[in-house]
């Protein structure tokens, strides 16, 4: 590399050549808007598809605390049938001992 030369004669022919590739360059006009109406529609169906997952999550939270609400009350009812079946054991057992 550090031999490498050139004449001025090669000189102008890359000079020469370079300018017939600018020459034949043409610009391409490109259009975006249909890439952008596609993004648009791409958009909207995200969005559409995010609100409608918002309400089935919302759907699914109140179906889940009506769930929690209704298996706190069967909770409830089972200790209070569980406490009134002790007490009449209890009541049961006491009566055969204070009156045999």
């Amino acid at each position: 590399m550090a031999n490498a030369s050139i004449t001025i004669n090669q000189f102008n022919d890359v000079l020469k050549r370079l300018e017939k590739l600018e020459q034949g360059h043409k610009e391409v006009p490109v259009t975006i808007e249909k890439d952008i109406e596609e993004l648009k529609e791409g958009y909207h169906k995200i969005d559409k598809e995010q609100a409608t997952f918002g309400e089935k999550l919302d759907s699914f939270r109140r179906e889940f605390r009506t769930e929690i609400k209704s298996l706190e009350k069967r909770f409830t009812m089972m200790w209070g049938l569980q406490v009134a079946t002790f007490l009449a054991i209890l009541v049961l057992i006491l009566k055969d001992i204070i009156f045999p």
